[in-house]
C-alpha cells in the first residue's frame, strides 16, 4: 500500500473527488467516551509504506480532534469519536472544515495492542459499493456488522506507536 494509498483510506476519502463515506456515523458522538490515554503524538506504521506523524487529541468528552501529516505538508484535520458494537470498537472519522459535500463519514476497527494501536480500515469497496447509498444508520450499523461478521469488512491494518 502506498502512502498515498493510506491516506485515501484512512482520512483523506471523503475528500477525494469522486470518492464518497457514508452518511451517517455508526453511532452518535454522544454515547461515545473519550479515552484521553490516546491523546498524543503517534506514529503511523504499516508494512508497505514510510511513517506518518499523528496528533490525536480529546476536545470533549466524547470525540478526538486528530491531526495527520500528508505528502504536502498541509495536514489533513478530523473529528473522531468511537463506537462499540458487533463485539468490535470503530472510530467514526469525518473531516474538519469541509464542505457538505465532504462531511461523509469513513469507519476503522480499532484495537490496543500492548502501547500501540492497531487500526483496521475497511476495504475501499465498502463505501464505492454500499455505504455511500444507505439511507439511514440502522443500515449503515446493520452493513458494518455483517461484513464483520462474515470477515470480509477490513484491509490491511496500521499501526500507531506513541512518539
Amino acid at each position: 500500500m502506498t502512502r498515498s494509498a493510506i491516506f485515501s483510506v484512512m482520512f483523506l476519502a471523503m475528500v477525494l473527488v469522486g470518492c464518497e463515506g457514508a452518511r451517517f456515523p455508526l453511532s452518535s458522538p454522544d454515547v461515545a467516551v473519550a479515552d484521553t490515554t490516546l491523546n498524543g503524538y503517534w506514529e503511523m506504521i504499516s508494512d508497505d509504506d514510510e511513517p506518518a506523524d499523528v496528533l490525536i487529541a480529546t476536545f470533549d468528552d466524547h470525540q478526538y480532534y486528530v491531526e495527520m501529516e500528508t505528502e504536502d505538508d498541509v495536514p489533513q484535520r478530523m473529528r473522531a469519536f468511537t463506537s462499540e458494537f458487533a463485539g468490535l470498537t470503530f472510530v467514526n472519522l469525518s473531516c474538519v472544515a469541509c464542505t457538505d459535500d465532504e462531511q461523509d463519514w469513513l469507519f476503522m476497527g480499532m484495537e490496543r495492542v500492548g502501547e500501540d494501536l492497531v487500526l483496521h480500515p475497511l476495504l475501499d469497496s465498502h463505501y464505492k459499493n454500499a455505504l455511500a447509498e444507505l439511507s439511514d444508520q440502522g443500515a449503515v450499523r446493520d452493513y458494518v456488522r455483517h461484513h464483520a461478521e462474515a470477515g470480509t469488512l477490513f484491509d490491511k491494518p496500521l499501526r500507531l506507536i506513541r512518539r
